[in-house]
């Protein structure tokens, strides 16, 4: 499940103010096949959905997981901002939303790393039946569905809608993260570290099968 961020507004007013706050936004020249991170940026798509737009993150941008960010473009705007991220190496699960000036959901967990949930604000009609934090991100998704957006399916997976676009960003995701990252967060992780837990070692491969 790729990172996704909705917004209960037109997609041109939002990558207005999302290129405000984090400069880096291209379009593909025309007749593009191929991108290089390297020169072109990260890709990602986007699109509207009846009254949400969206942007579907496919590589390393940092959008989803900046609720600093989030919470700017949702009280600039004066609409709902939706973002949620599953990683299901770890099932870790984030969730936020916010309205106007104010969060009203955000949740994260990852069981693997940390011993408690963080969560903050109330609890989505959804969540009775599909906690935030189900497998496979099914909590995800029926919060999203909960909030009107249905293009993002536990099953099916997403599904486009016509006159979607790519675009790139070629913005710098490490200076995104310490502008607008959430400290609150990170002073979980700290909190409430599992004592167990060892970070993944990477695997290297040398020469060519």
């Amino acid at each position: 499940m790729f990172p996704l961020v909705i917004a209960e507004t037109g997609l041109n007013r939002f990558l207005v103010a999302l290129e405000n706050a984090a400069p880096g936004l291209r379009e593909l020249r025309e007749g593009q096949e191929s991108v290089l991170p390297s020169e072109d940026g990260e890709l990602i798509l986007v699109g509207q959905a009846g009254p949400h737009c969206y942007l579907l993150e496919y590589s390393a941008t940092p959008f989803a997981d900046s609720w600093g960010l989030l919470g700017r473009l949702a009280a600039e705007l004066n609409c709902l901002v939706v973002a949620t991220a599953h990683d299901p190496s770890e099932e870790q699960a984030e969730f936020f939303a916010a309205r106007g000036g104010q969060t009203l959901r955000a949740y994260w967990q990852n069981p693997e790393r940390t011993t408690a949930p963080y969560s903050e604000g109330q609890a989505l009609a959804s969540e009775e039946a599909v906690p935030l934090g189900a497998a496979g991100g099914a909590g995800l998704c029926a919060a999203l569905r909960c909030l009107g957006f249905q293009q993002m399916d536990h099953a099916e997976g997403f599904t486009r809608t016509p006159g979607d676009r790519w675009l790139t960003w070629g913005g710098d995701p490490l200076a995104v993260m310490d502008r607008y990252g959430s400290k609150a967060i990170s002073d979980h992780v700290r909190a409430h570290m599992n004592p167990s837990y060892r970070w993944p070692t990477p695997k290297v491969r040398v020469g060519v099968e």
